[in-house]
């Protein structure tokens, strides 16, 4: 499910993004929790990297400070593999690819961008064969732009919550069993 997921949650960055009055706070917040999430993480030990949070906060970086610099898209890819973040220069450029994707047009060149994005991480072998399942995300992302979602409000820190809140259970269920 992660490998379809991280897309999607990526296109929903790149909508907050371009929705937040200060992506710079923006950022920060995700950060912020992304701090907290990898304290819990590694006191539970299910670290192997920077967490996805502080990768997300890293992607809204990256969409702030490389707008018209494709260039400095290639240094944040390196930066992400140089910092050891959860999912790598993949998370990167999937984020930057993501940003220029309309729900409202099919664009067939986009399309072909994304699907060999995702064949070459799968090729490279670097996050897996399940990779693959990601190239269906925009599918998902369009098909879930169409619906009407009555989704109840929350406070806003809460689903930022709910990421160490699921380490917590996953490692209280591996004690249980």
């Amino acid at each position: 499910m992660g490998r379809m997921a991280l897309p999607i949650f990526l296109y929903l960055i790149c909508q907050g993004y371009k929705r937040s009055r200060s992506p710079w706070k923006y950022a920060g917040r995700l950060a912020s929790w992304g701090v907290f999430s990898q304290i819990v993480m590694m006191s539970l030990g299910v670290s192997n990297g920077l967490n996805i949070l502080l990768m997300l906060s890293y992607c809204v970086v990256m969409l702030k400070t490389s707008a018209g610099k494709p260039w400095m898209v290639v240094l944040f890819s390196l930066g992400a593999e140089l910092f050891n973040l959860e999912y790598g220069a993949y998370g990167v450029l999937a984020c930057y690819l993501l940003q220029s994707l309309n729900i409202q047009k099919p664009d067939y060149w986009w399309s072909a961008k994304w699907v060999l994005l995702n064949l070459l991480v799968v090729i490279s072998g670097r996050l897996g064969e399940v990779q693959i399942m990601a190239i269906y995300a925009p599918v998902i992302i369009w098909g879930a732009s169409r619906m009407n979602f009555d989704v109840p409000r929350m406070p806003r820190d809460f689903w930022y919550l709910c990421y160490p809140m699921q380490w917590g259970v996953i490692k209280l269920l591996t004690v249980i069993a």
